[in-house]
C-alpha cells in the first residue's frame, strides 16, 4: 500500500470514459444487426468529449455545438455521423460486425473470442478505476474476482488457491517476471510494474489457461496495450505522495504515451501515521513510453519500456527479532513486439530485455542481487475459415540471477552479534518451448479447443509434456458452460528465502457456468488442482503437494442506470502434504466473500464502495524454545501439526469517490478521495513473538488510510 501514490492519481479517470455532456442533453443508442444494445462502445463527439455505452446501450448527447460523432467498438465498423444525420436516424445507430480478416481481429493470442472457450474474467481501464480496492492498479484488480484467492494485500495473481509464483502475468506476449513493486523478501509485492492508462485489454485465466503461453501451473494474466489512440492529450497529478505526468499524442497514424512520476512519502505518513506505524519511508522516481508505429495496414511495431527507482525502510518482525529493513531497486524492462498480417495469418515476434539491479538489509542480512531475463517468442496463428484456426510458436528464455550476500548462520537468530557467512552464488536458467493449439467451432453453440506444449532440454532439463483440453456448450442466449482439464509446468522464480529454480506441474480440471440477460450476470465455477513440486513458503516451510478443491459463485446487476451492485463468495479447501501427512493449506477457507456498491451520477459525484470478508489465515505457531549458544539467541520449536491454529476473521471496506468539474470543452479537473480500511479494523496478518517465544504478538495489516489528490487534464 506503499506506493498509493501514482496508482490513485489515474483513478480519476474512471469517469472520463463515461461522459460529461449533459446540458440540452439527448439520448441516442447503439445497437448490432440483431437490434440488441450494444455496452463499451466509444462515442467521441467533434468537441473531443467521450462517452462509454453501458449495457443498454445508451448515451448522451450535448446538442450545443455538436456537429459530427464518431463511433468506435471494437471488432465491428467504425461509424463517423453527423448529428443531423444520427436525428433522421431517431438517434439510434447500428454497428456491422467488421470482417475478420482485419489487422485488429486476427489475433495471436486469447482476445475477446477466447472468453467462451476458457474459464477467463476481462478487465478494461474502467473497471479497474471504478474498483476502490485497485488503487487505480490493474494488477490489485485482480483481488476483486472471485477466482483470486489473495490473503496478504499484495498486488501478485494468486488465483484458486495456486501459489502466486505459479502464476505468470504476460505483457504482449511475453512473461514478465515478479511483475511487482516494493517487493518483500518472499517476492511479493504493492503494487504492479504497469500503468494502466497503457492497458487495452487484460484477461485474466483463473485456471487452465490457453497453453498458447508457457511457464505457468496456476493462472495466467494477459496484458495487451492501447492498439488505437482516439485524441491527444496531457494530464497532471498532483497528490498526497506523487507528483507526475501523462501524455498521449498521435504521430501521423502512430502514436506515443511517456510518463514520470516522482513519489514522496512525508505527507502520507504524516496524515496516516497511526495506521502505518511501521512504514518509516518511501521514494521512487518512474518512467514510462509506449510507442505503436504502424508501418502499414499489415504490419506494426509496438515498443513498451519501463524505469523505476524505488527505495522503502519500514520496522519489520520476523521470529523474536525487530529491526529495520531495508530495500531498493533499479529496474528497467522493454518488451517489442512485431505484428505482421499474411491474409488470414498473422505473425509475431516478440522480445523481452529485463534488468534489476536489488538491495536488501534486515538485522545481519545483506543482500545484493542483479538479474536479467531475455526471452524471445515467435507465433503464428492461421485461420482456415471462421470455424477452424491453429496456432503454433517457439520461445527461448534466459535468466541470470547473481545473488552476494551476508546471510545468518542461523535462520531464527538475525540480531547484530548473530554468526554470520558470505554467499555468493549464479543462477540460470533457460529454457526453450514449442507448442501447437487448435480451434474448432463445430457449430454456433458448441466449441472444443486443444494444445500441447513441450521443453526442448538443455543443461540436462528434463522432459516435460503440458497439454489441455476445453469445450464450451450455449445453452442459448443467456445459458454457457465451459469444461476443461490439463496438465502444466512452469519454473520457480527465486527470491531471498528460496534461491532455487525448480521444476513444478499442475493437473487441473474446471466446470463452469455463466448466465447473462441485460440487466442481470450469474458466474459460477467448480474446480480441482493437485499441484507437486517443491514449495518453500520461509526457512521452516516446505512442502511436496497441494490439493484443491473450491467452489466460486459471483452475481453482479445494475439497480437502475446510476446504481450497481456486485456480489462473489468462494469455498476451497486446500490440503499441504508433507511426507504421507496431509495439513490445511495456506490458502484454505470456508468462505470469502466480496461486495462492491457503485453510484454513478456525472452531475454530481460518483463513489464505490467495496466489502472483502474472509477467515483468517492459518499459522503454524511456536510451542518451545531453548537457548542455542552457538547461534547466540533462542531456537524455536514450531508444531508438528502444521497450520493448526488461526488469525481472526479479516474484514475490510473501501471507499472511493470523484466528481469531473468541466473547466470548457477540453479542460477537467477531477479531484478524488479515497478511504482504505474505511472501520479501522485490525485485521491481522502474522504472528511474531519476544525474546523467549513465550508471548504471541500479531503484526496487523494497515488500518485506515485517506488518500486524495486532483488531476488536471487539458
Amino acid at each position: 500500500m506503499l506506493h498509493f501514490l501514482n496508482k490513485f492519481t489515474v483513478l480519476i479517470l474512471m469517469l472520463y470514459s463515461a461522459n460529461y455532456c449533459y446540458a440540452q442533453s439527448q439520448t441516442g443508442k447503439v445497437v448490432d444487426e440483431d437490434k440488441n444494445p450494444i455496452n463499451a462502445v466509444q462515442i467521441k463527439f467533434d468537441n473531443d468529449s467521450t462517452f462509454i455505452t453501458k449495457e443498454d446501450g445508451l448515451f448522451l448527447i450535448d446538442k450545443k455545438d455538436i456537429k459530427e460523432i464518431d463511433i468506435y467498438k471494437e471488432n465491428y465498423k467504425n461509424i463517423i455521423i453527423s448529428f443531423d444525420d444520427l436525428k433522421k436516424q431517431k438517434f439510434v445507430v447500428m454497428l456491422k460486425k467488421a470482417k475478420t480478416n482485419s489487422l485488429e481481429e486476427v489475433v495471436l493470442k486469447a482476445k475477446d473470442p477466447i472468453s467462451e472457450k476458457f474459464s477467463v474474467s476481462k478487465l478494461s481501464k474502467l473497471d479497474i478505476y471504478t474498483n476502490p480496492s485497485s488503487k487505480g492498479d490493474p494488477l490489485l484488480a485482480i483481488t476483486s474476482l472471485p477466482s483470486s484467492t489473495n490473503t496478504n494485500e499484495t498486488a501478485n495473481p494468486t488465483l484458486r488457491g495456486g501459489e502466486a509464483d505459479r502464476s505468470r502475468v504476460i505483457l504482449n506476449g511475453v512473461p514478465i517476471n515478479n511483475p511487482v513493486r516494493n517487493s518483500q523478501d518472499n517476492g511479493l509485492g504493492s503494487f504492479s510494474l504497469f500503468n494502466t492508462e497503457f492497458i487495452h485489454k487484460q484477461y485474466v485465466y483463473a485456471s487452465n489457461p490457453p497453453l498458447t503461453y508457457g511457464n505457468s501451473s496456476a493462472g495466467i494474466v494477459e496484458i495487451e496495450t492501447i492498439r488505437k489512440l482516439d485524441n491527444n492529450s496531457t494530464k497532471l497529478t498532483f497528490n498526497l505522495s506523487n507528483m507526475g505526468f501523462f501524455v498521449s499524442k498521435k504521430i501521423k497514424g502512430n502514436f506515443i504515451q511517456f510518463y514520470g512520476n516522482k513519489q514522496f512519502s512525508d505527507a502520507f505518513i504524516l496524515l496516516n501515521k497511526n495506521s502505518v506505524p511501521n512504514l518509516k519511508d518511501f521514494r521512487s522516481n518512474d518512467f514510462g513510453l509506449n510507442l505503436r508505429v504502424n508501418i502499414n495496414k499489415k504490419v506494426y511495431w509496438n515498443s513498451y519500456n519501463y524505469f523505476v527507482d524505488e527505495s522503502i525502510l519500514t520496522n519489520n518482525f520476523q521470529y523474536n527479532f525487530s529491526g529495520e529493513s531495508k530495500g531498493s531497486q533499479d529496474r528497467f524492462l522493454t518488451v517489442n513486439n512485431f505484428d505482421f498480417i499474411i491474409n488470414k495469418s498473422k505473425l509475431r515476434v516478440a522480445n523481452l530485455l529485463d534488468y534489476s539491479d536489488k538491495k536488501y538489509s534486515y538485522g545481519v542480512i545483506n543482500s545484493k542481487s542483479k538479474s536479467l531475463q531475455i526471452f524471445t517468442s515467435i507465433d503464428y496463428k492461421l485461420m482456415f475459415n471462421k470455424s477452424f484456426s491453429i496456432q503454433t510458436g517457439s520461445n527461448f528464455s534466459l535468466t541470470n540471477y547473481n545473488y552476494d550476500e551476508i546471510k545468518p548462520v542461523y535462520y531464527f537468530s538475525l540480531n547484530e552479534n548473530a554468526p554470520t557467512y558470505l554467499s555468493s552464488l549464479r543462477i540460470k536458467n533457460n529454457y526453450i518451448e514449442s507448442y501447437l493449439y487448435a480451434n474448432w467451432e463445430m457449430t454456433s453453440k458448441l466449441g472444443f479447443s486443444t494444445g500441447v506444449r513441450t521443453n526442448v532440454p538443455i543443461d540436462n532439463q528434463r522432459e516435460y509434456l503440458s497439454y489441455q483440453a476445453s469445450t464450451h456448450f450455449d445453452l442459448n442466449n443467456k445459458n454457457r458452460m465451459i469444461i476443461s482439464a490439463g496438465k502444466y509446468h512452469s519454473y520457480s522464480t527465486p527470491n531471498y528465502i528460496n534461491h532455487t529454480i525448480n521444476l513444478l506441474n499442475s493437473n487441473q480440471i474446471a466446470l463452469d457456468y455463466y448466465y447473462s440477460n441485460k440487466k442481470f450476470d450469474l458466474t459460477s465455477a467448480i474446480y480441482y488442482k493437485n499441484d507437486s513440486g517443491d514449495f518453500t513458503y520461509s526457512q521452516t516451510q516446505f512442502y511436496q503437494r497441494i490439493k484443491s478443491f473450491g467452489w466460486e459463485v459471483s452475481t453482479s446487476f445494475n439497480i437502475n442506470k446510476k446504481l450497481s451492485f456486485l456480489f462473489s463468495n468462494t469455498f476451497l479447501n486446500q490440503k499441504l502434504k508433507i511426507d504421507s501427512e496431509y495439513f490445511n493449506g495456506n490458502s484454505s477457507f470456508n468462505y470469502f466473500i466480496k461486495a462492491r456498491f457503485s453510484y454513478s451520477n456525472m452531475r454530481l459525484l460518483n463513489v464505490s464502495l467495496s466489502l472483502s470478508s474472509r477467515p483468517g489465515n492459518y499459522y503454524t505457531p511456536v510451542v518451545s524454545s531453548i537457548y542455542n549458544n552457538d547461534a547466540l539467541n533462542y531456537q524455536p520449536f514450531f508444531s508438528s501439526n502444521i497450520n493448526d491454529n488461526q488469525l481472526n476473521e479479516y474484514n475490510k471496506l473501501d471507499f472511493v469517490a470523484n466528481k469531473i468539474v468541466t473547466i470548457n470543452k477540453k479542460n477537467l479537473l477531477i479531484p478524488y478521495l479515497s478511504i482504505q480500511n474505511i472501520l479501522n479494523k485490525n485485521n491481522q496478518s502474522y504472528i511474531y513473538y519476544n525474546a523467549n517465544y513465550t508471548i504471541q504478538n500479531i503484526y496487523n495489516f494497515q488500518k485506515r488510510i485517506v488518500y486524495f489528490g486532483m488531476q488536471y487534464t487539458f
